[in-house]
C-alpha cells in the first residue's frame, strides 16, 4: 500500500511538473523563447543601431566607453568590461608602449616604436618625440652633460632639421625648469606648487584641463598615438570629441541660437556675458541644446528718428557700433549704437550745390560709413 501510494504521490507530481513547463513555455499559443546567455568572456559581436538608423560596431562602442573610464581613472571597471565583453581596447605591445612612455622607459619605448609603426616617417617622428622628451628631462633635471649626448648621438641623427636641432640646443641656456617650460613651451614632469601631481595627471588625462604643468609624457602619448592607426588604437578622448560634434552640430540646428541672448524679462545679458566669457561653457547628456524664443530679440528698446520718408536699407558695421540708414528722403543717416545718437547725416540732395570733387568724396565717406 506505501509503494502504490507512493507511485501516484509521484505521478501526480510529474503531471504537475508537465503543466507547469507547459505554462511556462507556452503564453496563450505562443511560445516564448529565451534569450541565450552569453558566455562571460566571448567576444561581443554584430552592430548597435541608433535613432537615425546608422548601424555601430558594439566592439567599437565598448572601446569607446572603456578608453572614456580610463581617462577618468576607473581601471577597475575598465578590467571589468573586458573581462565581460571579450573587447581589448588596445593590443598588449600597445599597453607596455604607452606604459613605457608615462613611466620614462625611453628604451624601451624606442623598442615597441619599430613594431607598432609600419610607416616609415611616422616611426621616424615617433622616434624624434621620444627623443625630445628624454632631452628635456635631462635638461630639467640638471644633467647637462648626459643632455648634450643624446642631443649629439641620437636626436642629431634622426633629425633632418638643422633649425630644430639649434632650437633644442638653445634651451641649455636655460637655468631652472621654470625657465626652461617658458621658453619651449614644455609641460615638464613636475607639477605646479599649487597642484599636486596626482591631481595634474589627472586633469589632463581627462582633458578638462590643456598644458597642465608636470603632464609632459601624458602629451607625448597624445601626441604619438596621433600617429598610430584609430583601429589599432582608438583615437585620444574620441567620445569628448564625437559630443564636441553633436553640440556643434544641435547649435547649427536651432533656428533661434544667439550667442548674445536675452532673460526672461528681455533686458541685456550682455554685460554679464562679457564678464563670464572666459567661464566653461557646460551641456547636459541628458537633453538636446534648445534655445527658447526668450533668448530671441523681440523687444523694441529705442526707436531711431530722423528721416522723413521711407527707410529703405540699413547696415551694420563689423563691430556692430555703427548704424547706417538710407531713406527715400534722399539721405544717408550713422548712428552711433552705443549712444543711439545721430553721428553723422549726408544728404544726396546737398550734392547738387558742390562740385565734382566734393560730391565724390561725399560719396566716398558714404560708402566707406557703409561698409564698417
Amino acid at each position: 500500500k506505501k509503494k502504490k501510494s507512493t507511485k501516484k504521490k509521484t505521478n501526480h507530481h510529474n503531471h504537475n511538473s508537465n503543466n507547469n513547463n507547459h505554462n511556462h513555455n507556452s503564453n496563450n499559443g505562443h511560445a516564448v523563447i529565451k534569450k541565450p546567455k552569453r558566455k562571460r568572456g566571448a567576444t561581443i559581436a554584430g552592430s548597435v543601431r541608433t535613432p537615425g538608423g546608422l548601424f555601430v560596431s558594439s566592439a567599437e562602442l565598448v572601446r569607446v566607453m572603456m578608453q572614456s573610464l580610463r581617462d577618468m581613472g576607473l581601471d577597475e571597471s575598465v578590467r571589468a568590461l573586458e573581462a565581460e565583453s571579450g573587447v581589448v581596447l588596445e593590443s598588449s605591445r600597445l599597453t607596455r608602449f604607452r606604459q613605457s612612455v608615462v613611466s620614462g622607459d625611453w628604451s624601451g619605448a624606442l623598442v615597441h616604436v619599430a613594431h607598432v609603426f609600419a610607416s616609415p616617417e611616422n616611426r621616424r617622428r615617433a622616434h624624434m618625440m621620444i627623443l625630445t622628451q628624454q632631452y628635456m628631462e635631462l635638461l630639467e633635471s640638471g644633467d647637462v652633460v648626459r643632455a648634450l649626448d643624446c642631443l649629439r648621438t641620437h636626436i642629431t641623427p634622426v633629425s633632418d632639421s638643422p633649425t630644430v636641432i639649434g632650437e633644442l640646443s638653445s634651451y641649455m641656456l636655460c637655468r631652472t625648469p621654470a625657465q626652461l617650460c617658458a621658453a619651449s613651451g614644455w609641460l615638464g614632469t613636475k607639477p605646479a606648487a599649487s597642484m599636486s601631481s596626482s591631481s595634474s595627471i589627472a586633469l589632463a588625462a581627462s582633458g578638462t584641463v590643456r598644458g597642465v604643468r608636470g603632464t609632459s609624457r601624458l602629451a607625448l602619448w597624445d601626441r604619438i598615438q596621433r600617429l598610430v592607426p584609430s583601429p589599432a588604437l582608438v583615437p585620444p578622448r574620441r567620445l569628448l570629441q564625437l559630443m564636441d560634434q553633436a553640440h556643434n552640430w544641435q547649435t547649427q540646428s536651432c533656428a533661434v541660437h544667439s550667442t548674445s541672448s536675452l532673460d526672461s524679462k528681455g533686458k541685456s545679458k550682455g554685460k554679464q556675458l562679457r564678464r563670464n566669457k572666459n567661464r566653461a561653457m557646460t551641456m547636459s547628456l541628458l537633453e538636446n541644446h534648445r534655445c527658447t524664443m526668450s533668448q530671441f530679440p523681440a523687444k523694441c528698446v529705442t526707436v531711431l528718428s530722423h528721416h522723413s520718408d521711407q527707410v529703405w536699407h540699413v547696415a551694420y558695421s563689423h563691430d556692430g557700433r555703427y548704424l547706417a540708414s538710407a531713406s527715400a528722403d534722399c539721405t544717408v543717416v550713422v548712428w552711433d549704437m552705443q549712444t543711439t545718437r545721430k553721428q553723422r547725416t549726408h544728404s544726396h540732395d546737398d550734392d547738387d550745390d558742390d562740385d565734382g570733387d566734393e560730391v565724390e568724396e561725399k560719396r566716398k565717406i558714404t560708402k566707406a560709413d557703409e561698409d564698417d
